[in-house]
């Protein structure tokens, strides 16, 4: 009988030491970090930028400081996640089509201001540097071939056309 307890306790001693060895050795690996970028990430990426807390951020006033943050986090949340648009706005409190002029109009100012892209492009590398880099290998022509799409479907618009481009079959 003092056998098969001393045998039990040498088996309950080597299992403590493997757990203690594997904790040990989580402690010492490095943080993990997310492979995709969340709206979460996005939204705090803003308020922190733009000076903004997340209570005034979610709320429903329409301070230029506040809407110019909320449209960049609409506008980045466009870019580099594969949210549909309602789901976008429900999680910023706004509407879908509030989402859609918050991107093209940051879109449209990014083109005409050396400045803003250049902060943009700050507050992107700042988001891209939380992800992975595995997952995350800086290759966005994905989100700039959509940019090209609504460029050019705004430069018909302005030049007189309808802004899109009708299929033969469409045709009357």
């Amino acid at each position: 009988m003092p056998n098969e307890i001393e045998a039990k306790l040498v088996k309950l001693e080597a299992r403590i030491a493997a757990v203690e060895s594997l904790l040990i050795q989580k402690e010492q690996a490095p943080p993990s970090r997310p492979t995709k970028l969340t709206l979460d990430m996005i939204i705090r990426a803003c308020c922190e930028r733009y000076g903004v807390s997340k209570m005034e951020f979610f709320s429903h006033r329409r301070n230029g400081h506040l809407c110019r943050a909320r449209q960049i986090a609409a506008y980045l949340a466009t870019r580099f996640t594969n949210h549909a648009l309602p789901m976008i706005g429900r999680v910023m409190r706004r509407d879908h089509t509030t989402i859609i002029h918050s991107r093209d109009k940051i879109m449209a100012a990014r083109a005409k201001s050396e400045d803003l892209d250049l902060e943009l492009l700050e507050l992107e590398d700042a988001l891209r540097a939380q992800v992975a880099p595995a997952d995350y290998d800086g290759d966005d022509d994905f989100g700039r071939s959509i940019e090209a799409c609504y460029a050019a479907v705004r430069e018909r618009q302005a030049n007189g056309g309808p802004g899109w481009v009708q299929k033969a079959e469409d045709k009357p």
